[in-house]
């Protein structure tokens, strides 16, 4: 098995998101049998999907980007070069393409800037020292737009908004934003999980007036351990955050710290089948006694 097949195939899918095994048994000259080998070797470190149908084939995330640890420095370094000189040799814009969004990425993700901001921009904020690539990338952006005074476009649960960031936030169930919402004419906290993706735009704003509302109780945080299928990936991304999910062979596994309250168990339930709780033991309990007096409502006679 050659790496450098297998960085291909990556390639393939970090630009084209869908190929099929056909097209890479083709490509290649391997057989069927060697492709899925490949798949599951890289299934191992990226959300893969294997779609059957007219339209199916292996597909990779949409959200999926290249984890900053995934290459050493000089693998990186190495990667670009390559890509430079098939783009000079073969002058396919794939190669050109594949090439920027690397490049891009090492410049950002190599940034070791710490997170710095005055007292009045940060509320309740934690010395965090486990936050993850996409998480801090997020939070940096949005520093950058307050020390600024830019607005930022997000995307929030699916929707386009155009924001006025004026707070970092940081309570028990996790990082936000305190920001003036154009949509809502309204300030709101924007849990920045659930923010797909931030554009800085060179529109200003001045600083308005606020009233942060008062924090409630603090709520003991739990670890937990999701089973999710395929189906239920996108929503759960809304939810949990993308950096916290992992492919596995028949699905995806998330570990997240979710506050121990009685909403938690509702929140799982209205993900049907689509996810599993692992652990902890009581918080399956806690789901399970919900869901059978759930079902015991339809049991009963309607008087």
């Amino acid at each position: 098995m050659k790496f450098s097949t297998l960085l291909d195939i990556l390639i393939e899918l970090l630009t084209k998101r869908r190929v099929t095994a056909t097209y890479l048994s083709e490509k290649y000259g391997l057989s069927p049998r060697t492709v899925y080998r490949y798949v599951d070797i890289l299934a191992q470190s990226v959300p893969l999907q294997i779609k059957r149908g007219r339209s199916g084939g292996i597909c990779l995330a949409e959200q999926y980007k290249l984890p900053v640890d995934f290459f050493t420095a000089e693998e990186y370094q190495t990667l670009l070069e390559s890509l430079g000189e098939a783009y000079t040799k073969y002058a396919d814009e794939r190669y050109l393409r594949v090439l920027r969004k690397l490049d891009s990425q090492t410049r950002t993700e190599t940034c070791e800037q710490p997170l710095a901001a005055s007292a009045e921009d940060l509320l309740l904020l934690e010395n965090r020292t486990d936050l993850l690539p996409s998480l801090t990338e997020k939070l940096r952006i949005l520093q950058t737009c307050m020390q600024t005074l830019t607005m930022a476009d997000i995307v929030y649960e699916n929707q386009l908004q155009k924001i006025e960031p004026h707070a970092l936030v940081f309570q028990g169930n996790g990082w936000g934003m305190y920001a003036f919402s154009h949509a809502k004419r309204d300030f709101f906290l924007f849990r920045i999980q659930a923010i797909s993706s931030i554009v800085k735009l060179e529109e200003s704003f001045r600083k308005r007036p606020f009233d942060f509302p008062l924090s409630p109780a603090p709520v003991k945080q739990i670890p937990v351990r999701f089973l999710l299928s395929p189906k239920g990936l996108e929503r759960a991304t809304d939810w949990l955050g993308i950096e916290y999910i992992k492919p596995r062979k028949s699905g995806y596994v998330a570990d997240v710290l979710l506050p121990d309250d009685e909403a938690l168990p509702e929140k799982i339930l209205s993900f049907g089948k689509e996810i599993k709780v692992v652990t902890p033991h009581s918080l399956k309990s806690k789901v399970a006694k919900l869901a059978a007096e759930i079902a015991a409502l339809y049991d009963k006679t309607d008087s």
